[in-house]
């Protein structure tokens, strides 16, 4: 009597064996660089530079700034006289 051939049947794709070794080798390389990223942004921050504090409520120093115009604006000339407002718009021009 002849003998049936044995059909081998396939393992899912999530069970190959070189499957698995890819998704681990994937997932590490994600959670090393996920890691790598979160401390840099921790360590990115700190140190190395020195912060002045800010008195935000006392008076402003004595300066001198170039006008549009061309000319000078010193602001001892305008103490007691005006408020001032100081404003930056970095994202034009």
């Amino acid at each position: 009597m002849p003998r049936k051939k044995r059909v081998q049947r396939r393992q899912p794709w999530w069970r190959r064996r070189n499957v698995r070794r890819r998704l681990i080798f994937l997932a590490s390389l994600v959670a090393a660089a996920g890691l790598f990223g979160l401390l840099a942004v921790y360590l990115g921050g700190r140190g190395g530079h020195e912060t002045q504090q800010q008195n935000v409520s006392g008076e402003a120093p004595a300066f001198t700034l170039p006008t549009v115009g061309g000319d000078e604006f010193v602001f001892a000339d305008h103490l007691g006289k005006h408020a001032l407002l100081l404003y930056f718009n970095e994202g034009l021009g």
